[in-house]
C-alpha cells in the first residue's frame, strides 16, 4: 500500500522545527554534560540559523537535479544521523558537527514539505496547503519543545536528540512507501524562479512581517516575568498559550489566503501590529496579557501561510523549491537579526514594553511593502 508523502514530508519538518528551538531549553544541561559553559551551548542555536540561512539555499540548489522521492529520504536520514552523534557527543566540537548537518537539511525538508502540500490542492486551496506545513512546525514549538524538557527533566537531553533521530526514521519510512512521481527540476528554472520581482518583493515580505515577532519572542520570559510580574513556573503554561493561539492561527490563515492572498496577507498584517501594539500596551496586566499572548500566537501565524503560498503561487510554473527554500531562509535571517537587535536595544536602556510596541512597526512596513508589489499573473 502507498502512501501520501505529506504526512512523511509532516513528520520531517515536526523534526526540524523541533531541532530548532531545542538547545534554548536544554542549553543548561548540554553545557554540564559537555563541560563547557552556558553561553557556548546557547551559540549552537546561532550556528544553527545561521547554517539555515547560508548554506540551507545553497544546498537546495547544488541537488535541484536529484530525484524529490530519493532526496527527501537522504536529508532526513542526514537529520536522524546528526542527531544521533549530537547525542553521543562528548564535547563541543561533536555537538556543532551535528547540529551544523541537521541545520543544513532544515531549509530543504521544509522547502520539500511546502512544495509537496502545495501539489495536495489545487491553486484555490493553496492557503490551507501551506497551513498544513505551518501546523506542523507549531506542533514542534508547542509541543515538541516542552516534550523534550520534560524528557531532559526525567532522564537525559541527550534522549531528546535520540527520539529526533527515531521520529526522522518514522519519517523515511513514510516517504520510501509513497510513489516514484516527484519531478525533478534544474538549477537554471529554480534560479530563474527566484529572481522573479514578485517572488523578491515576497521573500523581503516574509523577513520584514516576521521581524518584530521574533524580536518581542526573543524576551518573552522577561518580559513576562520583570514587566507584568508572572512567577517563572507559570512560563510553561503561558508559551503554552502562545502555542496554542499558533495553531489556531495557521488553521484561519489558510483560510484567509484562500479568501484572496494579498487581502488575506494585509488584513493579517494589520491584525498582527494592532494586537503587538495592545500587548504593548497592557503589558502589566496579568489578566489582560494572558489572553493577548493566545491572540498574539494566533494573529503572528495568521501570515504565515499567505506568505508561503505568495512563493508557491509566484513560481508554480517553473521550479518553486529554490524560492520556498530562501523564503524559509528568510525566517531564519528574520530570527538572527531580531535576537539581536533587540538584545542591542534592551541593553542600551530602551525598556521590554518599549521593544514590544516598536515590534508593532514591522508588519506595517511589510504591509507597505505588499501595497506597493504589483504580483504579476503567473503563466499556467
Amino acid at each position: 500500500m502507498t502512501r501520501s508523502p505529506l504526512s512523511g514530508a509532516a513528520i520531517g519538518v515536526f523534526c526540524v522545527g523541533a531541532s530548532e528551538y531545542l538547545i534554548a531549553g536544554l542549553a543548561p544541561s548540554i553545557a554540564t554534560g559537555l563541560r563547557t559553559t552556558v553561553a557556548q551551548a546557547s551559540g549552537l542555536i546561532t550556528v544553527y540559523a545561521a547554517v539555515v540561512a547560508v548554506a540551507g539555499p545553497l544546498l537546495t540548489l547544488a541537488v535541484s537535479r536529484v530525484e524529490r522521492r530519493a532526496l527527501l529520504i537522504g536529508l532526513l536520514a542526514a537529520f536522524g544521523a546528526a542527531n544521533l552523534l549530537a547525542a553521543a557527543s562528548t564535547g563541543m566540537t561533536e555537538m556543532m558537527i551535528g547540529r551544523i548537518v541537521a541545520a543544513a537539511t532544515h531549509c530543504p525538508i521544509v522547502a520539500m514539505a511546502l512544495v509537496i502540500a502545495s501539489r495536495q490542492d489545487d491553486a484555490a486551496r493553496q492557503g490551507r496547503a501551506m497551513a498544513r506545513i505551518s501546523v506542523a512546525l507549531n506542533l514542534a514549538t508547542a509541543v515538541g519543545v516542552p516534550l523534550a524538557l520534560a524528557i531532559n527533566t526525567l532522564t537525559s537531553w541527550r534522549v531528546a536528540f535520540v527520539l529526533l533521530a527515531l521520529a526522522a526514521g518514522v519519517a523515511v519510512a513514510h516517504v520510501a512507501r509513497c510513489p516514484v512521481d516527484w519531478p525533478t527540476t534544474t538549477a537554471r528554472a529554480e534560479v530563474k524562479a527566484l529572481l522573479r520581482p514578485q517572488v523578491l518583493a515576497a521573500i523581503a515580505t516574509t523577513f520584514l512581517a516576521t521581524l518584530g515577532g521574533y524580536a518581542t519572542y526573543t524576551f518573552i520570559a522577561p518580559i513576562l516575568t520583570d514587566e507584568t510580574g508572572f512567577a517563572q513556573d507559570h512560563l510553561w503554561l503561558l508559551l503554552l498559550l502562545f502555542g496554542l493561539g499558533s495553531l489556531v492561527g495557521s488553521v484561519l490563515g489558510g483560510r484567509l489566503a484562500d479568501y484572496h492572498l494579498d487581502r488575506g496577507l494585509r488584513i493579517g498584517l494589520v491584525v498582527l501590529a494592532l494586537t503587538t501594539l495592545l500587548f504593548g500596551v497592557l503589558v502589566h496586566s496579568k489578566v489582560f496579557t494572558a489572553i493577548l499572548l493566545l491572540v498574539l500566537g494566533a494573529a503572528f501565524f495568521l501570515i504565515v501561510p499567505a506568505l508561503n503560498a505568495r512563493i508557491m503561487v509566484g513560481t508554480a510554473d517553473l521550479a518553486p523549491t529554490l524560492a520556498t527554500s530562501v523564503n524559509v531562509a528568510a525566517y531564519n535571517l528574520s530570527i538572527m537579526v531580531a535576537s539581536g537587535v533587540a538584545r542591542v536595544t534592551v541593553e542600551g536602556g530602551i525598556g521590554l514594553q518599549a521593544l514590544v510596541l516598536l515590534s508593532a512597526v514591522t508588519p506595517v512596513v511589510a504591509l507597505a511593502l505588499v501595497r506597493t508589489t504589483r504580483r504579476e499573473p503567473v503563466p499556467a
